[in-house]
């Protein structure tokens, strides 16, 4: 998890291609998967361009982020395409479709979230099928169809109950590789428990998962690390701060590479 300066996002956008592709050297030093948020600031062109220039062994899930206004949904749709168009897909494991509001467990989301994620997937597969490209589309930061987890409405995506979609759309869910948001800072864990407390948590939730799936599927534990930097000065928690983060990867690297869990 990166914590980049603002003027690097939008509404800016100031990241560079030679900046990405220092990104690019030093994260695959670290792991061979990244995440995508959403296509803005033409970061899935200037990332996979960076993959490209540099040949560093990374491969990516990109992003779709559901915003309110349609207009930012169908302009990442057109720099997805276009991207996928350019690059191809050896280098991509698949595209996440990030729904914040309709992905909270009920009461917190209504009918017409959960209708336009449903519309959201359907166009993104009928975009896909039109320049023939066959990748997976799947949730993102899914996890516990409303287990038992502490706080879990703010699990931020906790997987909606299966019946509350169409059959097709809720056998996407579970037939697709599920995303797990683990965030230890953001939970208030102690920066020297945070690597254990992340395994722990990742661990409930992918047990979670398999009581509803009749075929074994890859499970991501995602958003995982410590920030380094951060708005407020005012913290009720472990600080960010890089001599944290450093903490976390000496705890958590070598332990998640030998365990073979997959995060991104």
């Amino acid at each position: 998890m990166l914590t980049y300066h603002r003027d690097l996002l939008e509404p800016n956008c100031n990241q560079t291609l030679a900046e990405t592709i220092l990104d690019m050297q030093l994260l695959s030093q670290l792991t061979t998967r990244l995440r995508l948020y959403s296509p803005e600031c033409n970061q899935t062109a200037m990332v996979l361009e960076a993959i490209k220039q540099s040949k560093t062994n990374l491969n990516v899930f990109l992003g779709m982020y559901r915003g309110a206004h349609e207009d930012d949904y169908q302009r990442q749709k057109t720099a997805l395409r276009e991207a996928l168009q350019t690059y191809g897909t050896s280098n991509i494991l698949g595209i996440t479709v990030d729904h914040v509001r309709a992905v909270r467990p009920a009461p917190v989301n209504d009918t017409k979230d959960v209708d336009m994620m449903e519309r959201d997937f359907r166009d993104i597969d009928q975009m896909l099928r039109s320049i023939n490209v066959d990748i997976q589309i799947g949730p993102v930061d899914g996890a516990s169809f409303n287990t038992t987890f502490p706080d879990n409405w703010d699990f931020r995506c906790a997987f909606i109950i299966p019946q509350r979609l169409t059959t097709k759309v809720a056998d996407l869910f579970l037939s697709s590789s599920s995303m797990v948001r683990v965030d230890p800072w953001d939970r208030k864990r102690p920066i020297q428990d945070a690597a254990k407390w992340s395994f722990d948590f990742f661990d409930e939730a992918n047990l979670g998962l398999t009581r509803f799936r009749q075929q074994p599927k890859p499970t991501y534990m995602v958003e995982v690390g410590w920030p380094t930097n951060a708005e407020s000065t005012s913290f009720n928690r472990s600080a960010p701060s890089v001599e944290n983060l450093q903490i976390f990867i000496n705890n958590f690297v070598c332990v998640a590479n030998t365990q073979g869990v997959r995060y991104l």
